[in-house]
């Protein structure tokens, strides 16, 4: 998946569903899989940062549902080396 780009593509819903009307089931989905993605995984920090993930992450922690937020701050500390 990091190879196909996953990351780019699920940050890329991300943004557009803050902007439009996506579910909110959508958007835990998106966090769920870069979570997922996130484990164990040095590439995925730098994809991450390419694709500016932690500002659609921060906005998730400030907005998004409480399954979401847990999970976003999870990643957020994972691309801070925590």
């Amino acid at each position: 998946m990091l190879d196909g780009g996953a990351v780019a593509s699920l940050v890329a819903i991300l943004r557009d569903g803050s902007e439009s009307d996506s579910s909110e089931s959508t958007r835990e989905n998106c966090v769920a899989a870069l979570y997922s993605l996130s484990h164990g995984s040095l590439r995925f920090r730098g994809l991450a940062r390419e694709a500016r993930a932690s500002e659609v992450l921060q906005a998730v922690v400030e907005h998004g549902s409480e399954r979401a937020r847990e999970k976003a701050k999870r990643i957020l500390a994972v691309l801070r080396g925590r």
